[in-house]
């Protein structure tokens, strides 16, 4: 696939599903009442590279595209391509893919 350059980004703060392309998502704060800073769990994850339009996974691969119910803690840097994920606590910076989709 070769190299997944990011520009620009999106800070999620909240619990609503994000979805575009991008190269990578980085935990970016603390789940409230955490005794431990830099943690953040995702309520679902979707690999892949959006459409042009930004609606639809466009990942070659139908099994395997997706995770659930994962905590990260640090500054853990989840790699893409990504096309959607939704957190359940914490916050997360999104690394919009090149093209901005």
């Amino acid at each position: 696939m070769g190299q997944l350059y990011s520009k620009g980004a999106i800070y999620v703060t909240d619990d609503t599903a994000v979805t575009g392309s991008f190269s990578s998502v980085q935990v970016a704060g603390t789940i409230q009442g955490a005794s431990v800073g830099g943690e953040a769990e995702f309520a679902n994850i979707q690999f892949g590279i959006a459409s042009k339009d930004g609606t639809t996974n466009t990942s070659p691969s139908s099994s395997g595209t997706s995770v659930v119910n994962i905590e990260l803690s640090g500054s853990a840097v989840i790699p893409g391509p990504v096309f959607g994920f939704k957190l359940a606590n914490g916050s997360a910076l999104a690394y919009y893919m090149e093209d901005g989709r």
